[in-house]
């Protein structure tokens, strides 16, 4: 049996001979993927004539079917051609965007925000545009488009930004800006949202849960990167005057997060909470932190509640060739719910 390594080798070396005679001169290579919270996917594109957009193909999952579901190393070859075959042909609007991504008016109208933890992605930091806030890095992508399979961004990096000649306050005034209409954000009592998970629910089956002592799921319309709603929206105030208190916001992940009255438990207790379901339930990919943050009603601001000495709060810091994923880009994750 092949090791990982041996297999990619493999995968690249053979990939013509399942492809039609058009692949003939296609141009095959393997690359690493750096994906949120340090974690690797490892690829294959293969990119035929000038075709400046082709489709990056994970192996990573291909080999667990290989090796650990004994799948035969030709049907895998049979599928990685296919998957090759269906995405060939991106829409027209996809296959346009190694030329919009030159045009920097284009990039100041799709820029959107997304949040990841700053510690576990600092190599990635080092060469993506940033800003600092708490325990996260604000950073930001180009929106793409959408539909029912989820969205599709491009995460900005430095060498972009030398070529838009933009500075990074332009570029996250604009993100701002746009992520309030692009990727509005979505709050729903925990209620609503099981109810939806199920399909519908009756009314009359629905348990009572005064107000004040319910969870509410914090997202955008997409539920992907939904976790930075919480910095570019009045999500948070909106809830506090309704509830009336200040708020505990528990990160479920980077794409949402969940808020409680500050009535309802101490900080320490909800940030082993967080840790227990981020060790149990969230895949490591989309984890977003371990910490707790309250929200001040009165202040309108947001910090960490559970760790001291860090003091700089997200709503100050708010005011200051190309390929893609075979399968989808980024697209909405099943909800991991405390």
């Amino acid at each position: 049996m092949l090791d990982f390594e041996s297999f990619q080798q493999y995968v690249k070396d053979n990939i013509k001979d399942f492809l039609p005679s058009e692949f003939a001169d296609a141009e095959v290579n393997l690359q690493t993927v750096n994906k949120n919270n340090g974690k690797q996917l490892h690829g294959i594109t293969i990119r035929t004539g000038e075709n400046p957009v082709c489709p990056n193909i994970y192996l990573d999952q291909f080999y667990e079917n290989y090796k650990e579901q004994g799948m035969d190393i030709d049907v895998v070859m049979e599928r990685v051609a296919q998957l090759e075959l269906e995405h060939m042909n991106p829409s027209e609007d996809f296959s346009s965007i190694a030329e919009k991504f030159k045009d920097v008016e284009f990039i100041k109208s799709h820029v959107v925000v997304a949040i990841v933890n700053a510690e576990k992605n600092a190599e990635m930091l080092q060469n993506t545009p940033h800003k600092l806030t708490e325990d996260l890095a604000i950073i930001y992508k180009v929106y793409l488009g959408g539909g029912s399979d989820g969205i599709g961004t491009i995460t900005i990096k430095d060498e972009h930004m030398k070529q838009w000649d933009i500075s990074l306050d332009e570029l996250h005034a604009c993100a701002m800006e746009n992520s309030k209409t692009i990727m509005p954000a979505k709050v729903q009592d925990m209620g609503s949202v099981l109810a939806e998970m199920m399909g519908g629910m009756p009314e009359d089956m629905m348990p009572m849960v005064a107000e004040d002592k319910m969870m509410y799921v914090i997202s955008n319309e997409q539920k992907v990167n939904g976790a930075a709603s919480i910095i570019y929206s009045d999500a948070l105030e909106k809830l506090s005057e309704k509830l009336g208190t200040d708020l505990y916001i528990l990160p479920s992940s980077i794409h949402e997060t969940i808020a409680i009255s500050a009535n309802f438990g101490t900080p320490e207790e909800l940030a082993q909470m967080v840790r227990e379901v981020n060790a149990t339930q969230v895949s490591q990919e989309e984890q977003l932190s371990d910490h707790v943050y309250k929200y001040d009603a009165k202040t309108k601001t947001l910090s960490l509640a559970d760790v001291e000495g860090l003091s700089q709060d997200i709503s100050k810091v708010s005011e200051d060739k190309q390929t893609y994923d075979a399968v989808n880009t980024e697209v909405s994750r099943p909800r991991h719910h405390r």
